[in-house]
């Protein structure tokens, strides 16, 4: 499976189609995890209607490096989870120009002047 792409400066939405069977209905929730080198990162999922999970990634500018990420969904039904997907997730800075002013010193004019030395 290739990289999802997200924006390490923006906020991201994500959305999931998940299908629970079982013999019995249980309450389902779900958690979108990121695997950090030091630590892991969860995200809470909601309902977006007919089987449809939304999570939202805010902007991790100051938490993530850009790079290859281990994520994957987790889907806990009762007192069980369930890992359905897991993928990589490649963060990346949002392109951003930016431009300043230079100001210059002032050139010194040149300027030429000349003395008579010697009248005949």
């Amino acid at each position: 499976m290739r990289p999802v792409d997200l924006m390490l400066d923006e906020e991201n939405e994500l959305k999931f189609k998940v299908n629970v069977d079982g013999s019995r209905p249980g309450t389902a929730s779900s958690r979108f995890v990121v695997e950090g080198p030091e630590m892991d990162f969860v995200f809470k999922g909601a309902s977006a209607g007919q089987g449809e999970i939304s999570v939202v990634i805010p902007s991790l500018k100051n938490i993530l490096k850009e790079g290859l990420y281990d994520t994957h969904l987790e889907v806990v039904v009762d007192d069980k989870i369930f890992v359905p997907l897991e993928m990589k997730a490649n963060f990346e800075k949002s392109v951003s120009v930016t431009a300043e002013a230079v100001v210059r010193q002032p050139r010194k004019k040149t300027t030429a002047s000349a003395v008579l030395v010697e009248a005949p």
